[in-house]
């Protein structure tokens, strides 16, 4: 009797939240995980100065966590692979997946890459992002308490954080480039009865100033206003480029996904932002990897 078990080997793209947790899961279940990631692990963990908002940690700096869940990781039999994937290809039996310097078969493939923010058109960008400059409400508004914030965008996610950061900053000014916010009226309406919350159409942001911190901002009228955060919700970028290969994407590029985080391509799995979701935080992402990995082979 032939008893030999092949053990499958399984690919995961990006080490962020999801993609650390999604190789941490298939180590442990006795697959052959590596994991790409071609920059630092920890995704925009790496980018957020405080996290306060995960189970066990407070007051944790966002390259910390990332550290503690590579430590993690690190204790398992996962091999991580430091170069950037450039093309995901499609098998008869699997997929390919290729870096910079060679191709390697896989039976699976995790799909973590993420999303990339709309930057702000401001000199400052680069200076002040992760330090002032956030696409997070929720993760950073504690940093704020008390004080004045901008926020830039004028759909849902724009205003309805507008709400949510009002009972936590002292002023609220919402920066649309439009003649009109484009979020639910319902939405609006809500904000509009906020004290604290002024809505500016028609402006845009042309400079963002400060020393070590932000102070203000330029708009394009010569307005200066008074701020000590930046919080961006001017859409996102998916990076589901280098996927060579037919998958089902929603109307703005996202994965689609079924429960258990599988495409509509057999055998791969997409987790964390770069899929079709409403919330997207480290506790999502890390349950979503846990539900992929728990899934490959079913």
């Amino acid at each position: 009797m032939n008893t030999t078990h092949e053990v499958k080997r399984v690919a995961v793209i990006g080490a962020g939240p999801s993609g650390m947790t999604a190789a941490l899961y298939a180590a442990r279940a006795g697959f052959e995980t590596t994991i790409f990631e071609k920059q630092a692990p920890g995704g925009q963990m790496v980018n957020t100065a405080t996290i306060d908002n995960f189970p066990g940690h407070t007051n944790t700096p966002g390259f910390q966590l990332a550290k503690d869940m590579l430590d993690t990781l690190t204790s398992t039999s996962a091999n991580i692979v430091y170069k950037e994937v450039t093309q995901i290809s499609k098998t008869t039996d699997g997929f390919e997946i290729t870096t910079s310097d060679q191709t390697q078969p896989f039976d699976y493939v995790i799909f973590a890459s993420g999303i990339s923010p709309r930057r702000l058109e401001v000199p400052e960008y680069d200076k002040f992002f992760g330090r002032g400059i956030s696409t997070c409400v929720i993760c950073d508004s504690s940093l704020v308490k008390g004080k004045p914030v901008v926020i830039v965008g004028g759909g849902n996610s724009a205003i309805e954080e507008s709400i949510y950061i009002s009972n936590i900053a002292s002023d609220v000014v919402v920066i649309n480039r439009d003649a009109q916010p484009i979020a639910e009226e319902s939405i609006i309406t809500a904000a509009s009865k906020i004290s604290n919350i002024t809505i500016m159409n028609s402006k845009t942001i042309v400079n963002v100033n400060g020393q070590n911190s932000i102070e203000s901002v330029t708009l394009d009228d010569g307005t200066v206003i008074p701020t000590t955060a930046v919080f961006t919700y001017i859409g996102w970028i998916p990076k589901t480029d280098l996927i060579n290969f037919d998958i089902e994407l929603n109307e703005v590029g996202f994965i689609k996904v079924d429960s258990n985080k599988q495409t509509s391509q057999k055998g791969m799995f997409a987790i964390g932002d770069i899929t079709e979701k409403e919330f997207r935080q480290i506790t999502t992402s890390i349950a979503d990897g846990t539900l992929a990995a728990l899934s490959l082979g079913k």
